[in-house]
């Protein structure tokens, strides 16, 4: 006689850049184990690695291509992964920020289920460098957003846009990159001036984030503080 099977509960999430509800099931021991071995190797990459293929494991729609999903969605998507199979609640030590000889912390208590990804209203994916020529940019992926830790932030930066550039825009022709060599890309990059390269960086930074904010009072110097977390690390941080 065969063991029973354990029927999990399957729940629905809307990520930002899906436009239709994804069904997901709790992750199992069998991906705790996956997730818990990267943690203990302690490599972003193999962390990063562990994160895609939980969530390949647990979403339930044939139509996601979590290998493409932006880095945003990812953290979302874990995110409530980690509320449905472990807690809806996590506790985080923030430390004083108020009182520079403080060492005081607090533990706050935050509800996975109430984060969600902060929208800038004034986000967009054209970018007008000049009278003639626009740059169309896409959302990067977990990742292009992993770094090597000996790498510069600036190679980082750089890296990151010459990644996501889609299409440029001169006047009515469209220039897509695929028909260009990384080299092309990079002197095209090369070319921009601090305050065109600025503009594209500024895609980046308005992009969707996870973020919450709350309210503390340190039990050391007693002062009133406001919490800011900002992408997934910080929520179990």
């Amino acid at each position: 006689m065969a063991l029973p099977v354990v029927s999990n509960p399957t729940y629905e999430l809307k990520l930002h850049s899906v436009d239709h509800k994804i069904k997901y099931r709790p992750f199992l021991v069998k991906e705790e184990k996956i997730l818990l071995t990267a943690l203990e190797g302690g490599l972003t990459e193999d962390i990063v690695r562990a994160t895609k293929e939980i969530i390949s494991n647990c979403c339930l729609d044939d139509s996601i291509d979590v290998q493409k999903l932006p880095a945003f969605d990812i953290e979302l998507f874990f995110l409530n992964l980690r509320a449905r199979s472990v807690g809806e609640t996590v506790e985080i030590q923030m430390a004083c920020q108020k009182t520079k000889d403080c060492e005081g912390e607090t533990p706050v208590k935050v509800n996975l289920e109430k984060i969600g990804l902060e929208i800038n209203k004034d986000h967009t994916d054209e970018i007008k460098l000049t009278n003639k020529i626009k740059v169309k940019l896409k959302y990067p992926d977990i990742d292009r957003m992993t770094r090597p830790p000996e790498e510069s932030q600036m190679d980082s930066i750089f890296e990151i846009t010459k990644a996501c550039i889609e299409s440029i825009w001169e006047d009515d022709e469209i220039h897509d990159i695929r028909d260009y060599t990384e080299q092309e890309l990079e002197d095209f990059i090369m070319s921009l001036n601090q305050q065109q390269f600025g503009k594209l960086i500024g895609y980046f930074n308005t992009m969707p984030k996870l973020k919450h904010k709350g309210e503390f009072t340190c039990p050391t110097c007693g002062s009133k503080q406001e919490s800011v977390l900002e992408g997934l690390q910080s929520f179990f941080g």
